[in-house]
């Protein structure tokens, strides 16, 4: 799994860091990086959502180290580009009021079909 070891460094983590955040002995974390060891599939979703990637970069499957139903800024079209930018000028306190308010609206569509 040498996606592990560059994901990892590319987060600012060492092994020791990785190994705190996730439980996975610091020992396991470097057999996997080495090859000397495979990850269970549960070990593997829990190294990927600590280090923000899909579990298909750290089985080496895809060269995007993305995190799942990434969006990158250039797939946007302007007017989806502009509410993105508009959006992160929210507090935290208005971005979790939009998001309620969009859960409130998906609710009330799919009632009306």
């Amino acid at each position: 799994m040498r996606n592990l070891a560059t994901i990892r460094k590319k987060r600012g983590l060492t092994q020791t860091r990785l190994s705190e955040l996730t439980g996975i002995s610091q020992q396991c974390i470097q057999r996997y990086e080495h090859g000397l060891s495979s990850p269970s599939c549960e070990v593997l979703v829990i190294l990927a959502d600590a280090l923000d990637t899909a579990t298909d970069y750290l089985l080496e499957r895809t060269d995007s180290d993305a995190p799942p139903n990434h969006i990158s800024e250039n797939e946007l079209k302007p007017d989806e580009a502009h509410i993105v930018q508009e959006y992160r000028k929210y507090t935290d306190a208005g971005k979790n009021f939009l998001s309620r308010t969009m859960e409130a609206f998906d609710k009330v569509n799919k009632e009306i079909k």
